[in-house]
């Protein structure tokens, strides 16, 4: 009976290590399946990059400007921010309309306060926030 009762205890104790090592690897592979791919380093000339980046400026309470971008970099030398598919948003002191730049290509250089763009540019004045049609005005450059 001594014999049988140990037997048995060393059968539950293998029973649960086998299980508990069963649910370890399963969740190691959820985990394994779920992990994103670690970023790519960022290039020694680059401080920061992200996607669908916006930079808004403010008076108070007010927006002034919204700059945004589907693709973002900032360059360390000379200072200043690689912006790809870039809408620059001007409010309008009411705060509900706004004039709108788009540009393909451009470069911010916040410490001078300087937009530039070598692209052809497309402004559209007085645009409604709550989405009412208004005419594109291409210029360019």
């Amino acid at each position: 009976m001594r014999f049988a009762g140990r037997l048995a205890l060393l059968a539950a104790i293998a029973g649960i290590l086998g299980y508990v090592g069963y649910t370890y690897r399963e969740s190691l592979a959820v985990q394994k399946r779920n992990t994103q791919a670690p970023l790519a380093p960022l290039s020694s000339t680059l401080n920061a990059t992200a996607r669908d980046f916006v930079y808004a400026t403010s008076d108070g309470s007010r927006t002034v400007a919204e700059l945004r971008a589907k693709d973002y970099r900032e360059v360390k030398e000379p200072p200043h921010m690689e912006l790809d598919q870039l809408e620059l948003r001007l409010f309008h002191p009411d705060g509900k309309t706004f004039d709108v730049v788009k540009a393909a290509k451009g470069d911010y250089y916040p410490k001078d306060g300087l937009l530039t763009s070598q692209s052809d540019v497309e402004v559209q004045l007085a645009a409604e926030g709550c989405g009412l049609r208004w005419n594109p005005c291409p210029l360019n450059s």
